[in-house]
């Protein structure tokens, strides 16, 4: 297919996404705007953050950094001040709610916060919100919900993403 399309931009972002031709069209602009966007990963499990920063930069995103959760955490977003924090909900959703509106509180006002979960949960779109996150997703293997969400954010700045 890649040697015969008319479209290569166009098929590099359906094999990197596992997005479906059904309307999730993306530019190959948008996707590099995309793609380019600071990331912080905050997830207390080092396995689970190398695993979702290696399919992150797999799929072509460049400026990733993941950490775990603890007081160097927000000095680090402090620091960083990434478009986007993805961070792990986890088990302890009361001070994990309290944690983010911490790192929410140390962000660039046009950063977004993106909550993460193993399986979804009946009420993690309440605590999401709690949390300050503009939105949540679940983990899945090679993390096309979590680059959905990511291509779905709109930053003001640049309305960029083909999914809504």
């Amino acid at each position: 297919a890649q040697q015969f399309t008319k479209h290569q931009h166009a098929l590099e972002y359906f094999i990197k996404t596992g997005a479906s031709v059904s309307g999730d069209a993306i530019s190959k602009e948008d996707w590099d705007v995309i793609t380019n966007r600071t990331i912080l990963f905050i997830d207390r499990d080092a396995q689970e953050r190398a695993h979702i920063e290696g399919k992150l930069k797999s799929k072509g995103f460049k400026k990733i950094e993941g950490i775990g959760k603890g007081k160097e955490t927000v000095e680090m977003a402090r620091r960083l001040q990434p478009d986007i924090v993805i961070f792990d909900m986890g088990y302890e959703f009361l001070p994990n709610v309290e944690f983010c509106k911490q790192i929410k509180e140390v962000m660039k006002p046009k950063s977004k916060l993106i909550m993460i979960a193993e399986m979804l949960q009946g009420n993690d779109e309440a605590i999401a919100k709690s949390a300050g996150a503009d939105t949540y997703v679940v983990k899945t293997v090679e993390c096309e919900l979590l680059i959905k969400c990511i291509s779905n954010l709109k930053f003001g700045d640049t309305e960029v993403g083909g999914y809504g």
